[in-house]
């Protein structure tokens, strides 16, 4: 769950929340009058993106669900590329 803080408090501790945040992982929401931002480690932004990504090919999400079904010894033990 993502914790919040005003984008003032957030301004003046800026070094420690990224901190905090790389190493918790725990989303933090910059909020503000006009709309809010969130702060997030950069390898969850990339696994948001990666995932986001595979979501769009098509077919993909059924392709998932089926492989994950699929017993570890019933898969190839190569690749045919």
């Amino acid at each position: 769950m993502a914790r919040e803080l005003s984008v003032d408090n957030a301004a003046a501790k800026l070094e420690e929340l990224i901190d905090d945040v790389i190493t918790s992982r725990v989303p933090m929401i910059i909020s503000r009058d006009d709309g809010n931002a969130v702060l997030l480690a950069e390898r969850d932004w990339i696994a948001i993106n990666e995932t986001l990504h595979l979501l769009s090919v098509p077919a993909m999400c059924e392709s998932i669900a089926q492989g994950m079904t699929k017993s570890i010894d019933d898969c190839a033990s190569e690749l045919d590329w």
